[in-house]
């Protein structure tokens, strides 16, 4: 897992996975800043063959992703996190039914810090 861009206090995060992985909120700072929960507002993913994508946080499993797709969560108006999974890991796990696993999983979180909102 890569983290491509941090953004600035109050802003966004996007990750870049390539294999399982996982990140957590303080990894999210940039200087000066306490993150305290970040939503999923965008994913981009591949999935080859028979692999998929499972992302959770907070150990609940949020999305299952195969193919190819591209969700913008924030156009819609949708949130996968409930209750405390905002404040908790992400874990984006590869995974193949058979044979190799393949896959590329871009996602952008909005973080909510300590005295700064974020504007969907």
């Amino acid at each position: 897992m890569a983290i491509t861009k941090k953004g600035v206090k109050g802003g966004y995060v996007t990750l870049l996975f390539n294999a399982t992985g996982f990140t957590n909120i303080a990894s999210a700072n940039a200087v000066g800043e306490t993150v305290d929960s970040m939503n999923i507002t965008h994913m981009l993913w591949s999935a080859n063959g028979a692999s998929k994508w499972t992302v959770a946080r907070g150990g609940n499993t949020i999305a299952s992703l195969y193919g190819v797709d591209d969700w913008d969560l924030s156009r819609e108006g949708i949130q996968l996190e409930q209750g405390g999974d905002a404040a908790s890991n992400l874990v984006a796990t590869l995974s193949s039914t058979s044979g190799l696993a393949e896959g590329t999983l871009i996602i952008k979180l909005h973080k909510k810090s300590s005295g700064f909102t974020t504007e969907y």
